[in-house]
């Protein structure tokens, strides 16, 4: 019995082996009835189990369960799969399916049209996706989060998503190393992380933009240039960098250049053009002005306007004679009221000469036009106050010779003015104060040795004041001067007898005074350089010879013939007007100076360094000067003056 029922179950396997056509293998695509149809692509197979691969997964059945099987044309089942997963919206699957549906079936309209289908879901699914994972990345920069941004774009580019979507991850990371860059302060890491936001998004203006202010401050202009350039071709409107253009052109003076790329600023960022709005003037201005000296008025008319429009408190006057030469060419050259007109046009704008100049012409084209020749007359007079007052003014200052030059000014140019005849008597009165004022220091530098300075004042007034009342008492000082001078150079000159009196005391002292003057002596031999430590290294008793004797002493670093001058430096960096013709005027002035470099330096430590510091600007002042100062003094500068007076006049070359 049990033989028999083991023979009957054989016989029924082999009879369902046999319904699910054994013939098939791996890969064959089928439909399966289970109580439901199935169909997919054969994994494996035998006498119990059969698994198959579906659009939802991989499945196993018992061979029992399977009441049939179909074997399907490999175009029909790929089209079945593609569809299953299309309605998934498993897009990429749904595409390689169709691939292998037209591949079994070339040409096949309904298969091409799904397969379109399935691709423009496909990539509108992967646009959707990536353009989230970049939204993400783009709130993570806005945050601050640059390295949780730097890794969500980096997902885009491993992706593999479409171009467009990986230039914009590399833009959004090229962005996070700009923000990197902008809070280095390692000059070295921030080229570098420039240099990698150029190389992920070589479209990045601002990347273009900071390249060229790294080769700015690296002192490479032409690159920086081309990087600004670069900057700009991405972004005509980049703000920062049409400033920096501007402003490079406006340094080299390049102004139409300068004045374009302003001009662009100023459409795109009102805010980063406010800053450079003057400089746009002034570039206007310089145009303007560079046609005008060229006589093209046109022009010149049109850039000042221009600069006007920016600068109201600009070069009006400029901008009036270019219109008054373009009204000049306008009108009828011979007629006396066209050039009167022109006249008074320019009186309204204040060009006041070109008035004068077309009143002339018109009392010259007509001398009955009496209101030519009141017009000639006002000007006159009004070009005469000018001068009269500013003659007064250096009368106050006691500014002689600028008063004199004035009130002659007067005379030559304006002989009819209502101001001629008072100028004529303001020059003799001026003139002779003037010699009184020089008579008085020449006098003055007599009777201190300075022979130089009272020949040169005397020789003035003999010379050039012989209508004055000092004339004939500066004729006897000068042959005491003259005389006195040449008994000096026949005894060997005043350098020889400061240093032979030097030689006097020296050679008088003893004990620790004479150890001092060894001391002192031995400064001859220090060089330039280190003498002012030196001298501020002295002994109190050894500063007080020198404070004593600065007359003679100055002469051991001092030798004009031998071109010796070791106070020189000293006198420079101290800022004494050394070189200022104004106030050393001759040589005994120059010596002056010296003695007063050396006065500073052996008081270098005290109180009272501070106060000749203080007082070392008024050297050749004269005596007003400095009392109307004196509350602007530090209080050790007073106490100076109160305590040394004489001695402070002496040194700072004082005069009455």
């Amino acid at each position: 019995m049990k033989s028999a029922n083991r023979y009957q179950l054989i016989i029924m396997l082999i009879g369902v082996a046999a319904c699910l056509n054994p013939v098939l293998s791996r890969g064959d695509l089928v439909t399966l009835t289970t109580g439901n149809e199935i169909f997919g692509e054969i994994l494996s197979q035998d006498t119990a189990t059969i698994r198959i691969k579906t659009p939802t997964g991989n499945l196993e059945f018992p061979v029992s369960r399977v009441s049939n099987t179909k074997a399907e044309p490999k175009a029909i089942t790929q089209a079945r799969f593609g569809k299953a997963y299309f309605d998934r919206k498993n897009y990429e699957q749904a595409v390689k399916a169709y691939e292998k549906a037209l591949a079994a079936d070339p040409g096949n309209p309904e298969y091409t049209s799904r397969l379109e289908l399935a691709r423009k879901s496909l990539l509108s699914s992967r646009s959707m996706e990536a353009e989230g994972i970049i939204s993400q990345g783009d709130q993570y920069l806005k945050n601050g989060r640059m390295a949780e941004a730097m890794e969500i774009y980096a997902k885009v580019t491993a992706a593999g998503y479409s171009e467009g979507w990986v230039a914009k991850a590399n833009a959004g990371m090229a962005q996070v190393k700009m923000v990197l860059a902008s809070k280095t302060l390692d000059p070295g890491e921030r080229e570098k992380l420039i240099d990698e936001a150029i190389s992920l998004n070589p479209e990045s203006a601002e990347a273009h933009h900071e390249k060229g202010m790294m080769q700015l401050q690296k002192g490479n202009s032409a690159e920086a240039q081309d990087e600004f350039n670069m900057s700009l071709t991405l972004d005509p409107g980049n703000g920062k960098t049409l400033r920096i253009l501007g402003n490079l052109a406006f340094a080299d003076r390049d102004y139409l250049k300068a004045a374009d790329y302003y001009e662009k600023l100023k459409s795109n960022s009102a805010e980063l053009f406010s800053g450079v709005k003057p400089n746009l003037a002034i570039c206007y201005n310089e145009l303007g002005t560079a046609c005008f000296n060229e006589d093209n008025m046109e022009e010149a008319k049109l850039w000042l306007e221009k600069a006007l429009e920016l600068d109201p408190n600009g070069n009006w006057s400029l901008l009036f004679q270019s219109q008054y030469r373009l009204r000049l060419r306008d009108i009828d050259p011979t007629s006396a009221d066209d050039h009167f007109s022109l006249g008074l046009w320019c009186q309204d704008k204040k060009l006041n000469q070109e008035a004068m100049t077309e009143f002339k012409t018109a009392y010259q084209l007509n001398p009955g036009l009496y209101k030519a020749k009141q017009k000639i007359m006002e000007l006159n007079d009004k070009f005469a106050t000018v001068l009269y007052q500013a003659g007064i003014q250096s009368l106050g200052q006691k500014n002689f010779s600028q008063a004199i030059a004035n009130f002659n000014q007067i005379i030559k140019e304006y002989p009819d003015s209502s101001y001629a005849p008072d100028s004529k008597r303001l020059i003799q009165a001026t003139r002779a104060q003037w010699a009184e004022m020089i008579f008085a220091d020449a006098k003055a530098s007599f009777e201190s040795g300075y022979m130089e300075r009272a020949n040169q004042g005397f020789t003035k007034i003999v010379e050039e004041y012989s209508d004055t009342p000092r004339f004939v008492d500066a004729q006897r000082m000068l042959a005491r001067t003259q005389s006195k001078i040449k008994y000096e150079e026949n005894t060997g000159g005043e350098r020889q007898r400061k240093l032979a009196q030097l030689k006097e005391l020296t050679d008088s002292a003893y004990g620790r005074d004479s150890i001092a003057w060894a001391r002192i002596y031995s400064l001859q031999s220090i060089p330039a350089n280190n003498l002012e430590y030196q001298l501020a290294r002295m002994s109190v008793q050894e500063k007080g010879l020198i404070r004593q004797n600065l007359d003679k002493i100055v002469y051991l670093f001092y030798d004009k013939e031998k071109n010796i001058d070791k106070l020189r430096p000293l006198a420079i960096r101290m800022g004494l007007p050394i070189s200022d013709r104004s106030k050393v005027r001759t040589d005994a002035d120059y010596y002056k100076i010296l003695q007063l470099s050396l006065m500073i330096s052996i008081n270098i430590g005290t109180q009272d360094y501070e106060a000749w510091r203080d007082l070392a600007p008024y050297f050749s002042s004269n005596r007003s000067e400095l009392d109307e100062a004196r509350k602007s003094l530090s209080s050790d500068a007073r106490n100076l003056l109160d305590e040394k007076g004489g001695e402070v006049y002496r040194l700072l070359n004082i005069r009455q």
